[in-house]
């Protein structure tokens, strides 16, 4: 053992050891700074004194490799701890990468130590980066980047989870835009209470997501706001376990979570992301109008459709009540015609009948009266003498021929009864059928305009207005966009009960 540098007689105290070595530190290192980067693992604060563990571990695992101890001495803690707030946006804090300068210093009580004269917040903000630059390639990698952007959008967000501090400026805002809309569409809001930033907001907000899962048929969409801040304030909002969270949510999320333009994870891999708590408000007004309008579009596309089909079915039933009356006079001056022709034909057939046999009787009568002077020349003696023989036979010979003619015309005048009883029945038919069918074409006409009354119920405003939205007019003129008013102009909306007149200001 030839390395042994004394006896056992000429042994050394534990504070000549010390004192060795402290002579040794400054004589390497004397009042030198250094710059060195280290991530500190625990820190706390005495009578205004920060006392760190400075720690560095092995690339890729979490595995310490060196740990030293350092202090921040009170004349410098408030000074470097403000500048590196002021350009990170937090305090210094645990589980933080750092650059800073620092003296080596070695105690001979207190051991060896750095001490920080000052941190490089630029560093810091560079790392936090790097970080989040890893957290987007690994969701990238897994195929869970774009997952939510791809969402469907509800056609009328109206039933809305929100995740946000019940005291938060932010939230505040979102609500009271969303909620005096002037529209007056109706939403419902739920709020889930979490924190928004420091090192357990992160795991907070995913677990109001697993909230909200567990009761998703209530919600259409998640909505994330805050209040705006610094880069680094954004850090919860990289975390990669809230981020996958929100990109594999079943429904749209949008985010508002800071009044500049940073970009946190979260808002990357959310439906959409808005840079203020009421931008998100105005996209989702938005949404709800462009639903609103598309609505009055179809409506009054539907509206002149019916207008059109209603007047074009008015003249298609007054041309068919046109040709049924037409046809109809036509008809029954045709049968009337039928039966004028007919009765005439009757009643000249009846008087040439009638003719007929007026011409054989005068011609017997004729007959009879030119050989009556010269029978009764022959005859008179006879005649006389034989006065009350043939008087009766010549009566008897009348009265024959009288019935005979009186008989033919009872019979002329029964068949002449029947033609125009056959004729009148006839016609009556034709009238009922006529009446029928008239009928039947009006019923049908009258049916086709209930079913068209009832196709106008349906689609009558006052049924959409019942649903919860409103109608608003300028000069009686439907308001489609917010461009069509100006400062100054009067509206009035309608509503399912009464309407309201506004004056915009």
């Amino acid at each position: 053992m030839s390395n042994i540098a004394n006896s056992k007689t000429e042994y050394f105290s534990l504070s000549s050891i010390s004192g060795m070595v402290e002579s040794m530190f400054n004589e390497k290192f004397g009042n030198k700074l250094f710059w060195i980067t280290a991530e500190i693992s625990s820190l706390h604060i005495h009578k205004g004194h920060c006392y760190i563990s400075f720690i560095e571990k092995t690339k890729g695992t979490d595995e310490i490799k060196t740990e030293i101890k350092g202090i921040i001495w009170l004349q410098n803690y408030s000074r470097i701890n403000y500048n590196f707030k002021t350009i990170t946006g937090i305090e210094i804090k645990e589980n933080t990468k750092i650059l800073f300068l620092a003296k080596v210093s070695f105690d001979t009580k207190y051991g060896l130590n750095l001490i920080v004269e000052e941190i490089d917040p630029s560093y810091t903000i560079g790392q936090m980066l790097i970080e989040r630059e890893n957290v987007v390639r690994l969701l990238k990698e897994k195929g869970y980047y774009e997952l939510n952007k791809n969402k469907d959008f509800p056609l009328v967000p109206q039933r809305i989870a929100v995740i946000s501090a019940e005291t938060s400026r932010g939230y505040e805002d979102f609500r009271e835009k969303l909620l005096t809309n002037k529209y007056h569409y109706k939403f419902q809001i739920k709020l889930f209470q979490s924190l928004l930033q420091g090192e357990k907001a992160g795991e907070d907000m995913r677990n109001r997501l697993i909230e909200i899962f567990n009761e998703i048929h209530l919600f259409d969409i998640v909505v994330i706001v805050r209040g705006g801040g610094g880069n680094v304030n954004l850090t919860c909002f990289n975390n990669y376990r809230l981020a996958e969270a929100i990109a594999r949510f079943p429904i749209p999320i949008i985010t508002g979570i800071g009044h500049t333009a940073n970009i946190s994870v979260a808002d990357e891999v959310a439906f959409k992301d808005c840079i203020t708590p009421t931008d998100v408000s105005d996209f989702i007004i938005t949404k709800c109008l462009e639903f609103d309008n598309k609505l009055m579009n179809i409506f009054e596309k539907i509206k002149t459709r019916f207008n059109e089909k209603m007047t074009n079915q008015l003249h298609k039933t007054d041309n068919q009540m046109s040709m049924l009356i037409s046809s109809t006079n036509i008809l029954i001056k045709k049968q009337l015609t039928f039966n004028d022709t007919q009765f005439i034909r009757f009643v000249n057939s009846a008087n040439i009948i009638i003719a007929e046999q007026n011409n054989k009787i005068g011609l017997i009568v004729q007959k009879i009266t030119d050989k009556i002077p010269n029978y009764i020349k022959e005859r008179l003696s006879i005649i006389n003498s034989q006065k009350l023989i043939f008087r009766p036979i010549i009566s008897n010979f009348m009265e024959h021929k009288i019935k005979l003619l009186n008989n033919r015309l009872y019979a002329l005048k029964a068949i002449s009864d029947k033609i125009f009883t056959n004729n009148k029945r006839f016609t009556d038919d034709a009238l009922i059928y006529i009446t029928l069918n008239s009928k039947k074409i009006i019923e049908k006409a009258e049916k086709n305009m209930i079913l068209t009354e009832e196709k106008i119920k349906i689609l009558d405003p006052v049924n959409v207005l019942k649903r919860g939205y409103s109608i608003t007019l300028k000069d009686g003129k439907n308001i489609k966009s917010a461009d069509m008013l100006n400062e100054g102009d009067e509206v009035k909306t309608i509503l399912f009960n009464g309407e309201v007149k506004s004056k915009i200001i």
